[in-house]
């Protein structure tokens, strides 16, 4: 989902990777991570208790994604349009017709 969602605003080509881990904190810090993003609303909060387990910066994706829509510093999208450019595929028939690629 985060990379459709990326590839339809345009920015694919600057994402890097996309990866759910089950390791430990102790085994994401020993390897080069340069930072965790929490990535799911039901996270939300515990960005600050996780920071002061690690020494791995922690971003709380829900805060992040506020900040840059309450500052304004969200950069525009490389393509005109809705923003929605992967095709809806499976959907049932009353979901399929809200897709603007119908």
């Amino acid at each position: 989902m985060l990379q459709r969602l990326a590839m339809s605003l345009g920015f694919s080509d600057q994402l890097r990777h996309i990866e759910t881990v089950t390791a430990t904190g102790a085994e994401l810090q020993a390897n080069p991570v340069m930072a965790i993003i929490l990535g799911s609303a039901g996270l939300t909060g515990y960005a600050q208790d996780i920071q002061n387990l690690i020494s791995l910066p922690i971003i709380d994706s829900v805060t992040a994604g506020l900040e840059v829509l309450v500052n304004q510093q969200a950069p525009m999208p490389t393509r005109k349009g809705h923003g929605t450019y992967a095709k809806w595929m499976g959907m049932s028939e009353s979901i399929e017709c809200l897709s603007p690629n119908t």
